[in-house]
């Protein structure tokens, strides 16, 4: 029996727990498909991605057959291959190594050439001896060392080498060298220097892109839910960022809409902070304000800050989406507790039927005793008078002591 009875309480508490659950699962769907209602808003995220950090070139130079003294360190423009008068140009460029990362995965030498059409093949070379820009010459110019590409320039544009498999944690820098592939040919083309800078042609200028991979993520700090905006304010937006973003998109939402990107057309640098005028002409009212910050390179990454009030006429209090956001939250707290209580409660055991009395056996102490003999008691005796003389008579007499008639 009592094997019985351990089987139902473990069948009772099954039956409990898998109603909990159930009450959970409904709890869950209902809170999901009313915050699917109220709000399509994506809440930030972290992310990991491939990053990019960029250097210029901190040498280059271009020397020439033609005038084999000439130094050309300080110039914009620089040369490689045979020029249609013979003579061959040769390009040098070196990139330090003090922004390497650890991790990277892949390094990259991109240049602007200006070529056309046929196409002029330069040859690309390792160069591990030193030299120095202000002073190399055709005449000086260090020996040629491995070759590892070789560029087919068409057109005008952007060009990359991959030196990752020659990079090692010895080196401290990279040098190479732009020369014509085929001496017999008249291969020519022209490229940016670092000193297009001086030109305002930053975007043409030799870069050594490091790719590697980095946590990204944004988080909006200010403003704050019990923030309130008026009119002709000028308030600060605050931002903290991991990883690598040089510039973010600033926005401000009403619940799920835009309403306008607050940096107008464009983006802002990445420094933490933005100062936002509140435009009176714009007519914002309301409690559920919202600011977004995007970076500028990747859409992925952004952050929203918390729900804020602009001119709101009753000083700011909760919305309708915010009361039954918080009624929302409340009845999941009371329904996880009730959930707990449900999956740890044990029911009683039941009690034990009485077992019923053996046939034919009489317990000693239940066995009826012989009921004891009174004692008789003793009677009074009766007074009562004689009704010929009056006197008193006592006991059962049967005739008066007094005038012996007879009672």
């Amino acid at each position: 029996m009592k094997l019985n009875r351990r089987k139902e309480d473990s069948n009772d508490l099954e039956a409990v727990k898998t109603k909990s659950k159930r009450i959970y699962v409904i709890v869950l769907i209902v809170a999901l498909t009313f915050l699917g209602f109220t709000s399509n808003i994506k809440p930030g995220i972290c992310i990991v991605r491939d990053a990019k950090i960029r250097s210029n070139p901190d040498a280059d130079a271009y020397v020439g057959e033609d005038s084999p003294s000439s130094n050309y360190g300080n110039w914009d423009i620089v040369r490689a291959g045979k020029f249609i008068t013979g003579a061959d140009f040769e390009t040098y460029f070196h990139f330090n190594f003090s922004n390497k990362p650890d991790n990277f995965t892949k390094a990259e030498i991109s240049l602007y050439l200006l070529g056309g059409y046929p196409a002029n093949n330069i040859s690309v070379c390792l160069i591990s001896q030193s030299w120095n820009e202000l002073s190399i010459t055709w005449n000086n110019k260090p020996t040629h060392g491995q070759k590892i590409d070789t560029l087919e320039v068409s057109y005008s544009g952007y060009y990359t080498i991959d030196v990752t498999d020659y990079i090692n944690d010895t080196m401290d820098g990279i040098s190479i060298c732009l020369k014509a592939a085929n001496t017999q040919e008249t291969d020519y083309v022209l490229a940016y220097s670092k000193e297009a800078y001086y030109q305002s042609k930053t975007e043409y200028i030799p870069q050594l892109i490091w790719t590697f991979g980095e946590t990204a993520e944004i988080t909006v700090s200010s403003p704050v839910s019990s923030d309130v905006l008026g009119d002709d304010d000028t308030f600060t937006i605050k931002w903290n960022v991991m990883g690598t973003i040089a510039y973010v998109i600033i926005q401000l939402f009403k619940g799920t809409v835009l309403v306008e990107n607050i940096t107008g057309d464009g983006f802002t640098d990445n420094d933490g902070e933005y100062k936002w005028y509140v435009d009176s002409s714009k007519n914002y009212t309301g409690s559920d304000y919202r600011i977004k910050i995007i970076d500028k390179e990747d859409e992925d990454v952004y952050d929203y800050s918390n729900y804020f009030v602009i001119n709101e006429p009753n000083g700011g209090a909760p919305s309708f989406m915010d009361i039954m956001l918080y009624a929302l939250l409340g009845g999941g707290v009371v329904a996880g507790i009730f959930v707990v209580i449900l999956s740890l409660r044990r029911r009683k055991p039941k009690a034990a039927p009485a077992a019923p009395p053996l046939a034919d056996t009489v317990s000693p102490e239940k066995v009826p005793s012989e009921p004891t003999p009174k004692e008789p008691q003793k009677e009074t005796p009766k007074i009562s008078v004689c009704p010929h003389c009056g006197s008193k008579i006592e006991g059962t007499e049967t005739y008066c002591s007094n005038c012996g008639s007879e009672l």
